[in-house]
């Protein structure tokens, strides 16, 4: 029993990190950082923009993010769900540009104290 509830305490911490980390990360969604963003990419990601979905090394991916950013000023990002399990997550949300509206969705991997993005997508709506 003392076993579990150690475990479940190392789980809940390590959830209560990576949460307030993404927080940062949503942040920079938010104000359209890239450089903050792409420090979570993976080395290889899935990077999408409307049907236009390529992988990219996290190098390419961050100009790509930077292109998009620069043609679509971030105003705010509003987190609208999230799932997932221990390792594997995802989140949606909408982020308010200039230009208008787009749905964002960040799948991720959970990795102790931190995650790392997978595959990023922007959908004008």
């Amino acid at each position: 029993m003392k076993l579990m509830v150690q475990i479940l305490v190392v789980m809940l911490t390590a959830i209560q990190l990576n949460t307030q980390d993404f927080t940062s990360f949503e942040k920079a969604l938010s104000n359209g950082n890239a450089n903050a963003i792409s420090e979570k990419f993976s080395q290889q990601i899935k990077f999408c923009i409307g049907d236009d979905a390529k992988i990219l090394n996290s190098k390419s991916a961050l100009k790509e993010l930077e292109s998009f950013f620069e043609e679509n000023k971030p105003e705010s990002y509003l987190k609208k769900h999230a799932g997932g399990d221990s390792s594997t997550n995802y989140t949606i949300g909408t982020l308010k540009t200039n230009k208008g509206n787009f749905r964002v969705y960040v799948y991720y991997i959970a990795e102790s104290n931190d995650f790392t993005v997978e595959e990023i997508r922007f959908t004008p709506i």
